[in-house]
């Protein structure tokens, strides 16, 4: 058997990552804003926060041309702080409350008072030229805020469900990990075949441990428990060589086995699969992570969540090898499971 891959060993998958796309951008602003203007991380900080959370990936050129666009500068001037201090004086005295926009973006008063602990000499007006600054072109802009409701009006923000963004970065990675593979060779398509890392077919490894899983099934179905978990036991050890040599009809064939076994067999399989990719690859690889938020789905989402990444991904072969890839079919298997096992509604709300 051969040895558990070596980081380095997966730097082709890295060097094959997909880079945010301006959809992603869009969709991801808050967050990086948040991260580096109101929660005033590094740029080194926010990446990394973004990659690991959110599979966002983007260079240090890309994220310091967002932030231009943005006009995310979370560095105050000294004029733009001398400015809103004044009118912030004034408005108090006239009792009134203040918000303020600095091109475009809200200033939280924190970052002024951070910025006057350095500089507390411009908070005595003989010191400063207001007027100085005044006729300088600063774009800000002062509101008074919105009454504050009651504690139990407040209405409740609303974020997206867990279960949404797990499926969105899930779909993500598929792409992002199917993009690599093939970019750096670890598969290869010839005509309507894939082929592996070892140069042969790939579903031939794939299809015939999927065909005695589909046994085990068939002798849990017959009672005849103590042989079904013997050929369970054989088959959770020649998955690990499948896994390790990555063939992308594995990660379907595998959801469509577990799936179609007893529900808590089935969740107890998950787990494991899921612990297995984690120690061959290591938590951060591609199949780790989408493996993880199988896990992480609650159970009532979890085989609608399933059958989405199925689609997406039958999808992505569709455009590579054609209507006839093996995709299509265990993407047919998986709708057959999955609306046999939930029913006519799914956890998303469609019907």
């Amino acid at each position: 058997m051969s040895p558990v891959p070596r980081p380095q060993d997966l730097r082709g998958l890295v060097a094959g990552k997909t880079y945010a796309t301006e959809k992603d951008w869009h969709h991801m602003q808050p967050i990086i804003a948040k991260l580096y203007r109101d929660e005033n991380r590094s740029l080194r900080q926010v990446r990394e926060i973004m990659e690991a959370q959110y599979h966002f990936h983007a260079t240090t050129k890309m994220y310091k041309s967002r932030l231009s666009t943005w006009k995310l500068d979370k560095k105050l001037k000294e004029a733009e702080v001398v400015v809103m201090l004044r009118q912030k004086e004034d408005r108090d005295a006239a009792g009134k409350r203040s918000r303020f926009f600095l091109r475009g973006q809200e200033v939280k008063w924190d970052r002024v008072l951070q910025y006057l602990k350095h500089r507390p000499d411009l908070q005595d007006p003989t010191n400063v030229d207001v007027q100085r600054y005044l006729d300088t072109n600063l774009d800000i802009t002062c509101a008074t805020p919105s009454p504050t409701l009651f504690k139990n009006e407040i209405p409740r923000r609303i974020e997206p469900h867990s279960d949404l963004r797990l499926l969105d970065n899930s779909i993500r990675l598929i792409h992002s990990y199917l993009d690599g593979a093939f970019e750096t060779g670890l598969v290869v398509i010839d005509g309507r075949i894939l082929y592996g890392p070892n140069g042969k077919p790939a579903r031939q490894r794939v299809r015939g441990w999927h065909e005695d899983m589909a046994d085990i099934h068939i002798l849990l179905s017959s009672k005849e428990t103590t042989a079904a978990f013997r050929l369970l036991n054989k088959q959770l050890d020649l998955l690990k060589q499948l896994i390790r040599e990555q063939d992308p009809e594995l990660l379907l064939l595998t959801f469509h086995d577990i799936f179609d076994l007893e529900p808590n067999l089935a969740e107890s399989l998950l787990v494991f699969v899921c612990r297995m990719h984690q120690a061959i690859f290591g938590e951060h690889h591609p199949l780790s992570l989408i493996w993880d938020n199988l896990v992480r789905f609650t159970a009532k989402a979890r085989l609608q969540a399933v059958l989405s990444m199925a689609a997406s991904t039958a999808k992505e072969m569709e455009s590579r090898m054609g209507a006839q890839s093996a995709y299509v079919e265990a993407l047919e298997c998986l709708q057959v499971d999955v609306h046999k096992q939930r029913g006519p509604k799914d956890a998303f709300g469609s019907s």
